[in-house]
C-alpha cells in the first residue's frame, strides 16, 4: 500500500432533531429538494433512545448515495458520513475540500429546519501507509519497555490514546484533540478488493466539551469549528513527516 487510506470521515452535529423523522412523508420530500444533485437513496434505521424507562426504539432517516457519502439523521445528532470507497470521487478528494462539502451540507440541513446545535465532533479514521507506519512503530519501539515482557515477546498489536484540550480561537471556548495510534493486523475487505492491513491506523476525534449544553453554534459557525479540526488534525500528521 503506497497512499493512506482514509477509512472514514465523520462530521457531527449535536441538538435535537426528534421532529425530522421518516413518519412524515413531507419531511422525505423536503430532504430529496434540498439536495437535488447528491442523487440519495432515503432509508430509515432504528436508534435506541435511552432518555425515558423502558427505552424505546425510534424510526430515524438515513440518505446514502453510491458515491460513499451518507446522511444519519439520529434524534440527538446528525452524522455527515464519507466512507472509503476505491475510485470513488472522494478518494480524489483533499480533506480540506470533504470538510467544506459536509460543511455546506450540515449548514443546509440546518438552514432548512431552522435549526442551532449544542456540540460538533469530527472523526477521522486513517490507515497509514508502510513508511509511515514503520516511522511510528520505531517511535513505539522507545516506550514498550514498560514491561520487560514485551522485551522478548515482540507485540504484534497495541494501542495508544492521547487525550489533550486546546483553546479554539475562531469559536472562542476550548476542544477535546483525541488521538488513538493502533497497530493493527488483519483483513479489510472494501467493496472492490481485500487489503492485508499491517500497519498503523490512526483516529482523530476531535470535539467541543460535552459539558457546556447552550445552543450556541448556527450554521455559520459550524464551518469555523470544522477548520480548527481539521488544522490540529493535521498538525499531528505531519509530526510524522518531521521524524522521518
Amino acid at each position: 500500500m503506497k497512499d493512506n487510506i482514509c477509512l472514514k470521515y465523520q462530521y457531527t452535529i449535536f441538538g435535537d432533531f426528534s421532529d425530522i423523522a421518516p413518519e412524515k412523508s413531507e419531511i422525505i420530500i423536503r430532504l430529496m429538494k434540498l439536495f437535488p444533485n447528491e442523487n440519495f437513496i432515503p432509508a430509515s434505521f432504528q436508534e435506541l433512545s435511552m432518555d425515558q424507562i423502558p427505552p424505546r426504539i425510534d424510526n430515524r432517516i438515513s440518505l446514502t448515495n453510491s458515491d460513499g457519502l451518507c446522511i444519519n439523521i439520529g434524534k440527538n445528532r446528525v452524522d455527515v458520513e464519507i466512507n472509503y470507497l476505491e475510485d470513488g470521487k472522494y478518494c480524489a478528494m483533499d480533506i480540506n475540500e470533504i470538510t467544506k462539502k459536509a460543511q455546506k451540507l450540515i449548514s443546509e440541513l440546518m438552514g432548512e429546519f431552522g435549526k442551532t446545535c449544542n456540540r460538533l465532533a469530527v472523526n477521522i479514521i486513517k490507515l497509514m501507509n508502510e513508511e509511515k507506519s514503520n516511522i511510528i512503530i520505531d517511535k513505539f519501539k522507545d516506550t514498550k519497555n514498560i514491561f520487560d515482557y514485551y522485551e522478548s515477546n515482540e507485540p504484534f498489536e497495541w494501542n495508544e490514546r492521547f487525550v489533550s484540550k486546546i483553546d479554539s480561537e475562531k469559536i472562542g471556548e476550548p476542544i477535546n484533540v483525541i488521538t488513538s495510534v493502533s497497530k493493527s493486523n488483519g483483513i479489510l475487505t472494501t467493496p472492490k478488493n481485500t487489503i492485508q492491513i499491517d500497519g498503523i491506523m490512526l483516529q482523530f476525534d476531535i470535539n467541543t466539551l460535552p459539558t457546556n449544553v447552550n445552543y450556541r453554534f448556527s450554521k455559520d459557525i459550524i464551518g469555523d469549528f470544522f477548520e480548527d479540526a481539521i488544522k490540529e488534525e493535521e498538525k499531528i500528521e505531519k509530526e510524522i513527516d518531521k521524524r522521518n
